[in-house]
């Protein structure tokens, strides 16, 4: 395989430095078909706990800082914060693009000083024996030993600024693996003390019932399910609707049940709807209610067609897809219920960055006392507590607790959250969130996704997200 040379201000930093390196030729691509940087490490002979990555910060004062992290962990923003005394947010492609002009798209280059940034590195980093990085080129990666790396950037400023990403093996995979994308023991019994979190209703029981059945409904079953309540044959019949779905509009209830929906996917719906009546959720803006529920249910129909083109033993079952995908951000109606002057900081936050993801702008935002430590764990973690409590079956629990990192081991329910985050980033790239080379995740090529098809899946939805666009302008 061709060399490839590191980027030109890379290089420069590497020979000025005197220390001992070697190059690492991996993958070569160009454009959207490029794999993600775990992806790229492998095909180059690279293990997970040897790579480092860079992530671009910016602050809201303008400033701009590189944070250098261990592939496989995500960056601890309140730590970050207490360390620097500043609040820090990802930077956009754009903004990265023109930071590091010399590298190539993507590419995040973790030698923050010779680009005159700003640098915190995580003590993992500081002390692992071989560090590998990408050098501001796909494909190609800089092995050194650690302390070699650390002399690199002599400035930098050395803090525990990672956190695990959401992961379980072993034994734990065999109850679910839901356990490591919980809060702690000690803050869930503090959120069932001090907070009203809403009960599980009584007409959501027989419907959370037949999803965790051994089998789907039967369709006799389903319809009497769902005709129990006017608001659930309401949203069965809006849902199965969807142009996305290709059926057309339903003339009733059984046609409803009859087409790509089917029977368990009418009663995702129907539980959909009672759970939302539950809450209490400003309507506008990008998090608002109008807004999640328009977002759910593309979601929804996306999920469907996404599981009908992947390849995954046993399928997933259809009612529990749905399920998943239309529950999947419960956590952001709990967090809207329990704390509205924090979600609406939130929701304002959200609107005038609407390229960052929501657990990142969850991770500095201003809370005070009991709300701090509930807000701060993130919506993903409070759905997939309160999903587990109402006693939803595993799989909606992992989905809600992963769909941010659907590359968490979430034992044999792993299709759920990897389908509903493939749907997720459809869904962005469709409304340009993200821009042109928003990346689909990895998990979509471990389903089997051709890139094609989900880029047509993008433009089919692309007409229809227009008013969830103009809801992200806005917050009321």
């Amino acid at each position: 395989m061709r060399a490839v040379a590191p980027a030109r201000t890379v290089d420069q930093r590497l020979r000025a430095a005197g220390r001992p390196y070697d190059l690492v030729t991996g993958v070569t691509c160009t454009g959207d078909a490029c794999p993600g940087l775990p992806d790229e490490a492998e095909a180059a002979g690279i293990g997970p706990g040897d790579l480092v990555r860079g992530v671009l910060l910016v602050s809201p004062a303008g400033e701009s800082c590189l944070a250098v992290v261990p592939a496989g962990t995500l960056i601890d923003f309140e730590a970050l914060a207490a360390v620097t005394g500043r609040c820090w947010e990802p930077a956009g492609l754009e903004a990265a693009g023109r930071r590091f002009a010399d590298c190539d798209p993507g590419c995040v280059p973790v030698l923050g000083e010779a680009y005159g940034l700003r640098v915190v590195v995580d003590v993992a980093v500081a002390r692992m024996g071989t560090v590998h990085f990408e050098g501001g080129r796909h494909g190609c990666y800089v092995r050194m030993h650690g302390r070699d790396f650390v002399a690199l950037q002599p400035h930098a400023l050395i803090a525990r600024i990672a956190r695990p990403a959401p992961r379980v093996s072993g034994a734990e995979a065999d109850t679910g693996g839901t356990e490591a994308l919980l809060p702690s023991v000690e803050l869930c019994g503090r959120i069932e003390r001090v907070y009203d979190v809403p009960r599980l209703p009584e007409a959501a029981r027989p419907l959370l019932a037949a999803l965790g059945a051994p089998e789907e409904p039967a369709p006799a079953e389903a319809a009497r399910l769902v005709a129990a309540d006017t608001r659930a044959a309401a949203r069965v019949l809006e849902l199965a609707a969807s142009p996305l779905l290709g059926g057309g509009r339903p003339a009733d209830l059984a046609a409803a049940l009859a087409g790509p929906l089917g029977p368990g996917g009418a009663v995702a719906a129907a539980l959909s709807a009672v759970v939302e009546e539950l809450f209490r959720v400003p309507p506008g803006g990008p998090l608002g209610g109008r807004a999640l529920a328009r977002e759910a249910a593309l979601a929804a129909a996306l999920a469907v067609r996404i599981a009908g083109e992947a390849r995954c033993e046993p399928p997933p079952r259809r009612g529990l897809l749905v399920a998943a995908a239309l529950l999947h951000d419960v956590g952001l109606r709990l967090l809207a219920h329990l704390f509205q002057p924090e979600f609406h900081l939130l929701n304002r936050m959200a609107a005038a960055n609407p390229d960052t993801p929501v657990p990142e702008l969850e991770s500095h935002l201003l809370a005070l006392g009991e709300a701090r430590h509930v807000v701060q764990t993130g919506h993903a973690r409070l759905g997939a507590w309160l999903l587990r409590a109402w006693g939803a079956p595993p799989a909606l629990v992992a989905t809600a607790g992963a769909h941010h990192h659907p590359e968490a081991d979430v034992g044999g329910d792993w299709p759920y959250p990897a389908i509903v985050a493939t749907a997720e980033a459809v869904l962005a790239r469709a409304e340009g969130r993200e821009g042109r080379r928003a990346a689909f995740p990895v998990v979509a090529r471990r389903l089997g996704l051709d890139e094609g098809f989900l880029e047509g899946l993008a433009a089919a939805a692309a007409a229809l997200v227009e008013p969830v666009r103009e809801g992200r302008r806005s917050v009321a």
